[in-house]
Protein backbone atom coordinates (compact mmCIF):
# COMPACT_ATOMS: atom_id res chain seq x y z
CA UNK A 1 0.00 0.00 0.00
CA UNK A 2 2.83 2.22 0.61
CA UNK A 3 3.86 2.89 -3.07
CA UNK A 4 0.22 3.45 -3.79
CA UNK A 5 -0.33 6.44 -1.87
CA UNK A 6 3.46 7.59 -2.71
CA UNK A 7 2.24 7.91 -6.93
CA UNK A 8 -0.84 8.82 -5.82
CA UNK A 9 0.05 11.85 -4.02
CA UNK A 10 2.79 12.66 -6.53
CA UNK A 11 0.50 12.79 -9.34
CA UNK A 12 -2.46 15.14 -7.71
CA UNK A 13 -0.25 17.36 -6.09
CA UNK A 14 0.73 18.57 -9.68
CA UNK A 15 -3.33 19.14 -9.92
CA UNK A 16 -6.23 21.34 -9.16
CA UNK A 17 -6.61 20.04 -5.37
CA UNK A 18 -4.07 18.31 -3.34
CA UNK A 19 -6.35 16.36 -1.12
CA UNK A 20 -4.08 14.32 0.85
CA UNK A 21 -1.78 17.49 1.55
CA UNK A 22 -4.86 18.76 3.18
CA UNK A 23 -4.98 16.04 5.07
CA UNK A 24 -2.15 16.27 6.65
CA UNK A 25 -1.73 19.57 7.91
CA UNK A 26 1.64 19.87 8.68
CA UNK A 27 4.48 21.11 7.01
CA UNK A 28 5.34 20.41 3.34
CA UNK A 29 8.79 19.15 4.02
CA UNK A 30 7.61 16.35 5.50
CA UNK A 31 4.84 13.34 4.88
CA UNK A 32 3.74 10.30 5.96
CA UNK A 33 3.43 6.99 4.67
CA UNK A 34 0.94 4.17 5.05
CA UNK A 35 2.39 0.19 5.97
CA UNK A 36 1.36 -2.13 3.42
CA UNK A 37 1.45 1.12 -1.40
CA UNK A 38 0.67 5.23 -4.23
CA UNK A 39 3.60 7.57 -4.55
CA UNK A 40 4.15 5.93 -5.93
CA UNK A 41 6.75 8.82 -1.78
CA UNK A 42 3.21 10.47 -2.51
CA UNK A 43 2.45 9.45 1.97
CA UNK A 44 -0.03 9.06 4.96
CA UNK A 45 -0.38 6.89 7.97
CA UNK A 46 -1.75 3.23 8.14
CA UNK A 47 -4.34 2.64 5.90
CA UNK A 48 -6.63 -0.36 5.04
CA UNK A 49 -6.24 -3.22 3.20
CA UNK A 50 -7.92 -4.81 0.12
CA UNK A 51 -11.56 -3.47 -0.37
CA UNK A 52 -14.78 -5.26 -1.10
CA UNK A 53 -15.22 -4.38 -4.50
CA UNK A 54 -17.14 -6.34 -6.83
CA UNK A 55 -14.97 -6.52 -9.93
CA UNK A 56 -11.94 -8.86 -9.07
CA UNK A 57 -11.11 -9.55 -12.21
CA UNK A 58 -7.87 -8.62 -12.30
CA UNK A 59 -5.14 -11.11 -12.01
CA UNK A 60 -1.79 -9.46 -10.67
CA UNK A 61 0.84 -10.88 -12.86
CA UNK A 62 4.44 -11.51 -12.33
CA UNK A 63 5.90 -7.79 -12.71
CA UNK A 64 9.14 -5.94 -12.15
CA UNK A 65 10.03 -2.29 -12.79
CA UNK A 66 13.54 -1.43 -12.96
CA UNK A 67 15.86 1.21 -13.18
CA UNK A 68 19.32 0.96 -14.66
CA UNK A 69 21.65 3.67 -14.14
CA UNK A 70 25.48 5.64 -13.79
CA UNK A 71 24.21 8.35 -12.81
CA UNK A 72 26.70 10.20 -10.71
CA UNK A 73 25.96 13.16 -8.50
CA UNK A 74 27.92 15.04 -5.52
CA UNK A 75 30.30 12.23 -6.06
CA UNK A 76 27.84 9.36 -5.93
CA UNK A 77 26.58 7.06 -8.17
CA UNK A 78 23.31 6.03 -7.73
CA UNK A 79 22.76 2.43 -7.67
CA UNK A 80 20.39 0.49 -10.33
CA UNK A 81 17.24 -1.56 -8.47
CA UNK A 82 14.23 -3.32 -10.06
CA UNK A 83 11.35 -4.51 -8.30
CA UNK A 84 9.70 -7.45 -8.31
CA UNK A 85 6.46 -6.29 -6.64
CA UNK A 86 3.47 -5.09 -9.06
CA UNK A 87 2.25 -2.38 -5.97
CA UNK A 88 5.86 -0.88 -5.37
CA UNK A 89 7.39 -0.32 -8.62
CA UNK A 90 10.83 1.81 -8.29
CA UNK A 91 9.97 2.97 -11.83
CA UNK A 92 6.58 4.96 -12.49
CA UNK A 93 5.44 5.93 -16.20
CA UNK A 94 2.22 7.88 -15.76
CA UNK A 95 0.09 9.90 -18.40
CA UNK A 96 -1.80 12.51 -16.67
CA UNK A 97 -5.25 14.13 -18.29
CA UNK A 98 -6.38 17.68 -17.18
CA UNK A 99 -9.38 19.42 -17.79
CA UNK A 100 -9.05 22.63 -19.61
CA UNK A 101 -11.89 24.43 -21.37
CA UNK A 102 -13.85 21.14 -21.43
CA UNK A 103 -10.94 19.56 -23.08
CA UNK A 104 -8.50 17.22 -21.62
CA UNK A 105 -4.89 18.26 -22.24
CA UNK A 106 -2.04 14.91 -21.79
CA UNK A 107 0.86 15.33 -19.94
CA UNK A 108 3.58 12.70 -18.53
CA UNK A 109 5.15 12.11 -15.46
CA UNK A 110 8.52 9.83 -15.37
CA UNK A 111 9.65 8.90 -11.66
CA UNK A 112 12.88 6.21 -11.40
CA UNK A 113 14.01 5.38 -7.83
CA UNK A 114 16.84 5.02 -6.03
CA UNK A 115 17.50 3.44 -2.45
CA UNK A 116 20.95 4.35 -1.39
CA UNK A 117 20.53 2.15 2.01
CA UNK A 118 17.83 2.04 5.05
CA UNK A 119 17.34 5.40 5.52
CA UNK A 120 18.09 7.29 2.29
CA UNK A 121 15.93 7.47 -0.84
CA UNK A 122 16.29 9.33 -4.11
CA UNK A 123 13.56 10.07 -6.45
CA UNK A 124 14.50 11.32 -10.46
CA UNK A 125 11.41 13.00 -11.58
CA UNK A 126 10.65 14.39 -15.18
CA UNK A 127 7.55 16.09 -16.39
CA UNK A 128 6.79 16.52 -19.83
CA UNK A 129 4.23 17.89 -22.18
CA UNK A 130 4.94 15.25 -24.81
CA UNK A 131 6.99 12.48 -25.05
CA UNK A 132 8.63 12.73 -28.22
CA UNK A 133 11.24 14.30 -29.16
CA UNK A 134 10.71 17.06 -26.05
CA UNK A 135 12.90 18.73 -23.45
CA UNK A 136 11.18 18.08 -20.27
CA UNK A 137 9.84 20.95 -18.57
CA UNK A 138 11.34 20.70 -15.18
CA UNK A 139 13.27 17.75 -13.71
CA UNK A 140 13.81 16.95 -10.10
CA UNK A 141 15.96 15.26 -7.83
CA UNK A 142 14.92 14.85 -4.00
CA UNK A 143 16.78 13.11 -1.40
CA UNK A 144 14.66 11.71 1.29
CA UNK A 145 15.09 10.73 4.95
CA UNK A 146 13.52 7.17 5.71
CA UNK A 147 12.57 6.68 9.80
CA UNK A 148 9.93 3.77 10.35
CA UNK A 149 6.61 4.76 8.89
CA UNK A 150 7.75 8.73 8.68
CA UNK A 151 9.72 10.09 5.24
CA UNK A 152 11.60 13.77 5.43
CA UNK A 153 12.44 15.43 2.38
CA UNK A 154 16.09 16.29 3.19
CA UNK A 155 17.35 18.01 -0.29
CA UNK A 156 15.67 19.03 -3.47
CA UNK A 157 17.35 20.59 -6.62
CA UNK A 158 15.03 20.98 -10.19
CA UNK A 159 15.60 22.57 -13.41
CA UNK A 160 12.33 24.06 -15.25
CA UNK A 161 11.57 26.22 -17.81
CA UNK A 162 10.10 29.35 -15.86
CA UNK A 163 13.40 28.87 -13.87
CA UNK A 164 16.68 27.47 -14.75
CA UNK A 165 15.41 26.08 -18.13
CA UNK A 166 16.13 22.04 -18.58
CA UNK A 167 18.80 21.42 -21.09
CA UNK A 168 21.68 19.04 -22.32
CA UNK A 169 18.96 15.83 -22.31
CA UNK A 170 18.44 13.24 -24.63
CA UNK A 171 15.72 11.60 -24.21
CA UNK A 172 14.30 7.83 -25.73
CA UNK A 173 10.97 6.99 -24.91
CA UNK A 174 8.69 4.06 -26.24
CA UNK A 175 5.07 5.19 -25.17
CA UNK A 176 4.02 1.23 -26.13
CA UNK A 177 6.23 -0.26 -23.60
CA UNK A 178 6.71 2.72 -20.91
CA UNK A 179 10.10 2.31 -21.53
CA UNK A 180 12.36 5.10 -21.09
CA UNK A 181 15.80 6.51 -21.16
CA UNK A 182 17.41 9.80 -20.42
CA UNK A 183 20.86 11.10 -21.39
CA UNK A 184 22.03 13.72 -19.02
CA UNK A 185 25.08 15.61 -20.46
CA UNK A 186 25.84 18.55 -17.19
CA UNK A 187 22.82 19.07 -16.33
CA UNK A 188 22.30 22.00 -13.79
CA UNK A 189 19.98 21.69 -11.11
CA UNK A 190 19.50 24.35 -8.51
CA UNK A 191 18.58 24.04 -4.65
CA UNK A 192 15.14 24.96 -3.96
CA UNK A 193 14.63 27.82 -1.92
CA UNK A 194 13.60 26.02 0.90
CA UNK A 195 16.13 23.62 1.22
CA UNK A 196 18.77 24.18 3.82
CA UNK A 197 21.34 22.49 2.16
CA UNK A 198 25.42 24.24 1.79
CA UNK A 199 25.51 23.96 -2.28
CA UNK A 200 23.35 25.63 -4.46
CA UNK A 201 23.47 23.78 -7.26
CA UNK A 202 24.40 19.73 -8.89
CA UNK A 203 25.21 18.40 -12.28
CA UNK A 204 23.58 15.07 -13.42
CA UNK A 205 25.89 13.08 -15.65
CA UNK A 206 25.16 10.31 -16.90
CA UNK A 207 22.54 8.12 -17.74
CA UNK A 208 19.29 6.02 -16.19
CA UNK A 209 16.72 3.74 -17.82
CA UNK A 210 13.48 2.64 -16.40
CA UNK A 211 12.12 -0.10 -17.74
CA UNK A 212 8.15 -2.19 -17.25
CA UNK A 213 7.45 -5.89 -17.73
CA UNK A 214 3.85 -4.55 -18.50
CA UNK A 215 2.77 -2.32 -20.90
CA UNK A 216 1.04 0.82 -19.42
CA UNK A 217 -2.63 1.40 -19.53
CA UNK A 218 -3.81 2.30 -23.23
CA UNK A 219 -6.03 5.01 -22.40
CA UNK A 220 -9.15 6.10 -24.26
CA UNK A 221 -11.34 8.65 -23.20
CA UNK A 222 -14.66 7.82 -23.46
CA UNK A 223 -17.45 10.32 -24.27
CA UNK A 224 -19.08 11.87 -21.14
CA UNK A 225 -22.45 11.14 -19.76
CA UNK A 226 -25.20 12.27 -16.79
CA UNK A 227 -24.10 10.74 -13.51
CA UNK A 228 -25.28 11.56 -10.06
CA UNK A 229 -23.47 11.52 -6.37
CA UNK A 230 -25.29 12.00 -3.05
CA UNK A 231 -23.58 11.98 0.13
CA UNK A 232 -25.91 11.20 3.14
CA UNK A 233 -25.89 11.05 7.14
CA UNK A 234 -27.40 7.70 6.73
CA UNK A 235 -26.78 4.26 4.52
CA UNK A 236 -30.10 5.18 2.22
CA UNK A 237 -30.11 6.91 -1.11
CA UNK A 238 -32.64 8.95 -0.12
CA UNK A 239 -31.16 10.44 2.86
CA UNK A 240 -28.89 12.63 0.80
CA UNK A 241 -27.68 15.98 2.48
CA UNK A 242 -25.91 17.04 -0.71
CA UNK A 243 -24.60 16.36 -4.26
CA UNK A 244 -21.47 16.04 -5.39
CA UNK A 245 -19.87 16.90 -8.72
CA UNK A 246 -19.52 13.83 -11.13
CA UNK A 247 -17.28 14.55 -13.81
CA UNK A 248 -13.14 14.22 -13.58
CA UNK A 249 -11.14 17.28 -13.76
CA UNK A 250 -8.25 15.36 -14.19
CA UNK A 251 -7.15 11.32 -14.78
CA UNK A 252 -3.53 10.00 -14.13
CA UNK A 253 -2.57 6.22 -15.10
CA UNK A 254 0.63 4.92 -13.46
CA UNK A 255 2.29 1.71 -15.15
CA UNK A 256 -0.96 -0.41 -15.56
CA UNK A 257 -2.67 -1.07 -13.06
CA UNK A 258 -3.07 2.15 -10.61
CA UNK A 259 -4.72 5.39 -11.32
CA UNK A 260 -6.56 8.30 -9.49
CA UNK A 261 -9.05 10.86 -10.07
CA UNK A 262 -9.52 14.44 -8.86
CA UNK A 263 -13.22 16.02 -9.06
CA UNK A 264 -14.39 19.18 -7.54
CA UNK A 265 -14.79 18.07 -3.78
CA UNK A 266 -13.73 14.19 -4.53
CA UNK A 267 -10.41 12.82 -5.32
CA UNK A 268 -10.28 8.74 -5.60
CA UNK A 269 -7.28 6.20 -5.82
CA UNK A 270 -7.55 3.14 -7.88
CA UNK A 271 -4.98 0.29 -7.46
CA UNK A 272 -5.13 -3.11 -9.51
CA UNK A 273 -8.98 -1.97 -10.61
CA UNK A 274 -10.63 -1.66 -6.90
CA UNK A 275 -10.62 1.18 -5.34
CA UNK A 276 -8.12 1.62 -2.91
CA UNK A 277 -8.55 5.54 -1.02
CA UNK A 278 -11.70 7.95 -1.17
CA UNK A 279 -11.63 12.21 0.26
CA UNK A 280 -14.33 14.17 0.20
CA UNK A 281 -13.72 17.54 0.81
CA UNK A 282 -15.75 20.48 1.17
CA UNK A 283 -15.11 23.50 -0.34
CA UNK A 284 -15.05 25.89 2.91
CA UNK A 285 -14.00 22.90 5.47
CA UNK A 286 -10.44 21.65 3.80
CA UNK A 287 -8.87 21.28 6.77
CA UNK A 288 -11.65 18.15 7.92
CA UNK A 289 -11.93 16.21 4.93
CA UNK A 290 -13.41 12.79 5.06
CA UNK A 291 -12.27 9.57 3.66
CA UNK A 292 -11.87 5.69 3.10
CA UNK A 293 -9.15 3.18 2.64
CA UNK A 294 -6.78 5.38 5.34
CA UNK A 295 -6.09 4.69 9.06
CA UNK A 296 -8.64 1.07 9.96
CA UNK A 297 -11.46 2.39 7.64
CA UNK A 298 -11.79 0.66 4.41
CA UNK A 299 -13.18 1.44 1.07
CA UNK A 300 -16.51 -0.32 0.65
CA UNK A 301 -18.96 -0.94 -2.09
CA UNK A 302 -16.96 1.01 -4.41
CA UNK A 303 -16.62 -0.27 -7.65
CA UNK A 304 -14.30 0.13 -10.62
CA UNK A 305 -15.11 -0.01 -14.46
CA UNK A 306 -11.40 -0.04 -16.01
CA UNK A 307 -13.68 0.26 -19.52
CA UNK A 308 -14.43 3.86 -19.06
CA UNK A 309 -13.27 4.71 -15.78
CA UNK A 310 -16.37 5.46 -13.87
CA UNK A 311 -16.09 4.83 -10.24
CA UNK A 312 -20.13 3.85 -8.81
CA UNK A 313 -20.33 3.78 -4.67
CA UNK A 314 -23.47 2.24 -2.75
CA UNK A 315 -23.28 3.55 0.99
CA UNK A 316 -19.56 3.65 0.56
CA UNK A 317 -19.09 4.66 4.29
CA UNK A 318 -16.47 7.65 4.34
CA UNK A 319 -15.32 8.97 8.21
CA UNK A 320 -14.33 12.23 9.64
CA UNK A 321 -13.18 13.86 12.73
CA UNK A 322 -15.54 16.13 13.29
CA UNK A 323 -18.72 14.88 10.83
CA UNK A 324 -18.76 11.33 12.29
CA UNK A 325 -19.77 8.78 9.44
CA UNK A 326 -21.30 9.85 6.23
CA UNK A 327 -22.16 7.76 3.34
CA UNK A 328 -21.77 7.66 -0.72
CA UNK A 329 -24.09 6.83 -3.29
CA UNK A 330 -24.37 7.27 -7.47
CA UNK A 331 -21.33 7.20 -9.56
CA UNK A 332 -18.38 9.73 -10.85
CA UNK A 333 -17.03 9.37 -14.81
CA UNK A 334 -16.87 11.50 -17.69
Amino acid sequence: MIEFYRNWLNIISHGNNNAIGRIKMHSHKKVFLSVGMISSLTLLSACGGDSSNSNSSYIPPKVMSEVKTDLKLLEKTLPSTQSTNVDTPVYRYTQIFNKENDQFKTSYRLEFDFDMNANTLYRLEADYDTLINATPNSVKLTEFEKSGQSITVKKEFQCSKNNNPCANIVNSVNMKTGQAKLDFNNLLLTKQSWVDAPINTIMLVGSVEGRLTEAPTKVQLPESQSRTLNVSFLPSEHDQISSLSTQYKQLSFTNHNQAAFQLDELSIGIQNNQVQYVNLTFPNLIIYPLYCGVFTLKCQNGTYNPLNYAVTFHNTKINGIFFGDLYLNGSTGL
